[in-house]
């Protein structure tokens, strides 16, 4: 944890993915904007190749979670994370499937708050699920407490039954 200066501050914890174009390249840039324009960056996983999750017609992805500390509210968040999708080249969804992006940035934790909105759900709801949020997330933060599950990080990453391949990149 990150002692926050202002008591408007929260920290939060944002999931990034690419699989289409430079992935690298593109988790560089989402950073850089997401600092211009999101929130202090205060940590940052290793980038992780990943197994597609939910589509196995996909390219693979590189994943990266990073921690900022932002003042502002989780919806306004939202918004600027979106606009920064779309800057990015993000196309709109035109299915349900999961498809290829050039970035995707998803709200894992806004501090401990807990959210339930029709454009957004606090904490994101399949975290526990996916070890291609887990285990960057836990290497940077392995001892946060998941504020419905009352579980750290570290032992839902133990606990997951997510078989897909996630490999950091060294």
């Amino acid at each position: 944890m990150v002692l926050l200066k202002d008591k408007w501050e929260r920290e939060v914890f944002l999931s990034l993915g690419s699989n289409e174009g430079n992935g690298i390249e593109n988790l560089f840039e989402a950073r850089k904007l997401i600092s211009n324009k999101a929130g202090k960056l205060l940590n940052a996983s290793s980038v992780y190749i990943t197994e597609p999750w939910g589509n196995d017609e996909l390219n693979v992805f590189y994943n990266q979670v990073v921690q900022i500390s932002t003042k502002h509210n989780p919806l306004i968040l939202l918004d600027i994370c979106q606009r920064i999708e779309k800057v990015m080249g993000r196309k709109e969804k035109i299915t349900l499937n999961y498809e290829n992006r050039t970035i995707d940035i998803d709200m894992l934790f806004y501090g401990s708050e807990l959210l339930k909105k029709n454009r957004l759900l606090l904490p994101h709801p399949h975290i526990a699920k996916r070890n291609f949020v887990l285990k960057p997330l836990a290497e940077i933060a392995g001892s946060f407490i998941h504020p419905v599950l009352k579980r750290s990080i570290d032992e839902l990453l133990r606990l997951s039954k997510d078989n897909k391949k996630v490999k950091k990149l060294v």
